[in-house]
């Protein structure tokens, strides 16, 4: 999981992130997607048609499936995918809730 990840990255501590992964897992209000294979071919050709990172294609579809706005810092996400979803970036997100 990525949020594993990046909670190492930048704490340093490999227990910080375990415990994030955790609190993820117990947290009701997010949602667990299994990666199967018709998935990832859905993804891979997202990838292909928008010219994206194969990890970046997994968020897009997967937004796209659950119907939902992505929301995301990396600026190849926002160009790529705006035209097959509805993108921002955390501040136009803020933005929206105010």
């Amino acid at each position: 999981m990525e949020v594993g990840g990046a909670v190492r990255r930048r704490s340093g501590n490999a227990g910080d992130a375990k415990r994030a992964i955790d609190r993820i897992h117990r947290d009701p209000y997010f949602q667990i997607t299994d990666l199967d294979r018709r998935f990832a071919a859905i993804s891979a050709d997202t990838a292909i048609r928008i010219a994206l990172k194969g990890a970046d294609a997994i968020y897009v579809t997967l937004a796209q499936r659950l119907e939902l706005s992505l929301v995301a810092w990396d600026n190849e996400q926002i160009e790529r995918a705006g035209p097959i979803i509805d993108v921002m970036t955390p501040a136009q997100a803020l933005e929206k809730l105010a």
